[in-house]
């Protein structure tokens, strides 16, 4: 019975023209897939080429940035690292994001549940190349929003916090 109910959605999934990935259910809060890019190490400051735009995996240096909400561009590089500890990053685009969205993402950031190290594990960053104004990041995970969408981001937050390919706080 199990194999015919799996054979079912991905029939109806094909009919509609949707994809149904395993073990996550359809909702357009948890974003959508990106490809692995590894978990390697790099030097501190050595420049890192990535295949997709945020990166959410690859190549990242041995440090993580600090929890928090920046008003300065943060290197990939730092934020991968954290998005391998289950961390989730949102990234804004600067210039271009209104002083009021600004205002709620700090807020979120104090508002946000704590994770099982008990801070939030949540990065919110400017980053002037997304096609979108607000992106939030997990590890292979991607939402992209054209406005601020607090339940959405929380999901998301909910979602894959602490689920990074290294458990760490």
């Amino acid at each position: 019975m199990r194999g015919s109910s799996l054979a079912l959605c991905l029939l109806l999934a094909a009919l509609l023209g949707t994809t149904v990935e395993a073990g996550t259910p359809a909702n357009p809060c948890r974003g959508r897939p990106v490809p692995d890019e590894g978990y390697a190490h790099v030097p501190t400051g050595s420049p890192i080429q990535y295949k997709h735009n945020p990166p959410t995996s690859g190549p990242h240096y041995p440090q993580i940035a600090r929890p928090g909400v920046y008003l300065r561009e943060i290197l990939p590089g730092y934020w991968v690292h954290n998005l391998e500890h289950g961390y989730v990053v949102i990234l804004y685009r600067w210039p271009g994001i209104p002083p009021q969205t600004l205002r709620d993402l700090q807020n979120i950031f104090h508002t946000f549940p704590k994770s099982k190290y008990g801070y939030v594990k949540l990065v919110i960053a400017p980053y002037p190349k997304l096609p979108k104004l607000l992106v939030a990041i997990a590890w292979t995970r991607i939402l992209e929003l054209d406005r601020l969408n607090r339940p959405c981001l929380e999901e998301f937050y909910r979602t894959y916090m602490d689920r990074g390919p290294e458990d760490a706080p």
